[in-house]
């Protein structure tokens, strides 16, 4: 996204809709600024004007790399055809994915055609304003002055611990194209916040305590599993750990329709404060089918991360533990979250899995590797510029290889206890070229 200040675009054919959105932040909705968004027939854009509060803050920082803080209108129009019209940490709380594939299918059936946002033109404005306010990514929050934009950010309208296979079977039969209507709505509500392939759904945990609980992430099963996602995502999770990833806590629980995968949110305090969020693709200013290089995202990091030296070493150890379990890696799956004085952090891990396809399938794949994609040479060459010496690097190589090495051994242990069926079918995505090249060059031997 271009920092350049744009003009209003000019008027094209077609009926014109305005619409206006008030933007605050946080748990305690500061007014922020606001929103006016237009759809002239084939033209989309909108404009973002600071609120004079915000600015008169006596710690005042930019939610939005592509904002400057001042009082003046400040334009962003959908550069491509699959572009977003709205600047960077606003279009990081539009869901996609699973989330939506929920939306595009839901609001165009006979069936939902009552829903507020069901005859809305612009699918951009339909994806902004569709998530529930309380699951909205992030601490940005949205207030149409439009009634009929309004979605419900009741608490009671998300579901509850005791709701997850209720809410697993919803998500079952939507892939297989057989939701009612029912499943469709509790799907609307709790599981359009977030994006990525994969069905998950935001919940009450510990809804019984005084405060009502807090917010958590159920990454349900998927009909098209080939083999158990939530208790691969776990181990991968506790290897991570063990070589100095930072990683979200996670906890299994066991369904009638399957294990999932409980995970706390990035974006959210232990008292329920919401932090501001960015995506790495955001944070680059990265448009659509552009592709920075990581060391474009370390010179960004440098000028804005908190501790810099930490962020760049977890980015390496990321980046090189991903390509050895076969992980995809896009900009997509990192983010950061504010800390303090206009300076960001490295959010922890989150969906460490490893992708299925042999790596000729990946070339080839519709689902194909976005961003930047190194292999082990280019990581261990490039880890002077993460701060990472490179003796030190293939030491840090070497430890996670001997710790890979002994993932069925902790794949048979609690919490994870996969069964033979189990690791035989994660075997040939863990077992994988990059893991045998890194046996290769550290000296190690497969056990």
């Amino acid at each position: 996204m271009s920092t350049k200040a744009l003009m209003p675009p000019p008027s094209a054919y077609g009926p014109r809709r305005d619409e206006i959105l008030d933007i605050t932040m946080g748990k305690s909705e500061q007014p922020l600024g606001v929103l006016h968004h237009v759809k002239d027939g084939p033209t989309e854009c909108s404009q973002f004007r600071f609120d004079r509060r915000w600015l008169g803050r006596k710690l005042l920082f930019s939610p939005s790399p592509d904002l400057r803080c001042h009082p003046h209108g400040q334009w962003r129009a959908r550069p491509l055809s699959q572009g977003r019209p709205f600047f960077a940490a606003l279009a990081d709380t539009q869901p996609d994915g699973f989330a939506q594939a929920i939306l595009e299918r839901s609001l165009g059936e006979a069936t939902l055609t009552t829903h507020p946002l069901a005859g809305l033109e612009s699918r951009a404005l339909v994806s902004l304003c569709a998530t529930h306010d309380l699951c909205r990514l992030g601490a940005l929050r949205i207030r149409p002055r439009n009634p009929a934009l309004t979605v419900s950010g009741r608490r009671f309208d998300l579901p509850f611990t005791a709701d997850l296979d209720t809410m697993a079977r919803a998500a079952a039969a939507f892939e297989r194209g057989e939701a009612d209507e029912r499943q469709t709505r509790l799907l609307l509500f709790s599981a359009t916040a977030l994006g990525g392939s994969r069905p998950k759904v935001c919940f009450v945990q510990d809804a019984q305590k005084q405060d009502g609980g807090t917010l958590a992430v159920a990454r349900l099963p998927s009909v098209f599993d080939r083999y158990p996602v939530a208790k691969a995502e776990m181990l991968l999770g506790q290897l991570a750990r063990e070589v100095g990833i930072r990683v979200v806590d996670m906890a299994l629980k066991n369904l009638c329709e399957g294990s999932v995968l409980i995970t706390q949110r990035l974006d959210r305090d232990m008292d329920g404060g919401r932090k501001p969020y960015l995506s790495a693709r955001s944070l680059l200013l990265a448009e659509e089918g552009e592709e920075p290089d990581w060391l474009d995202l370390l010179a960004v990091m440098r000028t804005c991360s908190k501790v810099f030296g930490a962020d760049a070493r977890q980015l390496w150890l990321r980046l090189v533990f991903m390509r050895l379990i076969n992980a995809r890696v896009s900009l997509g799956r990192f983010g950061f979250v504010y800390r303090s004085l206009a300076c960001w952090e490295l959010a922890p891990a989150t969906a460490l899995r490893p992708a299925m396809e042999s790596e000729r399938q990946q070339a080839t794949s519709r689902l194909q590797w976005q961003g930047p994609r190194w292999d082990l040479d280019q990581l261990l060459r490039q880890s002077v510029a993460f701060g990472i010496p490179q003796y030190e690097a293939r030491t840090l190589l070497r430890r996670m290889v001997e710790v890979i090495g002994r993932w069925k051994v902790k794949a048979e242990q609690y919490p994870v206890r996969m069964t033979n069926t189990d690791i035989a079918s994660l075997e040939a995505a863990m077992e994988n070229a990059q893991l045998r090249k890194a046996r290769e060059l550290v000296g190690g031997r497969r056990p």
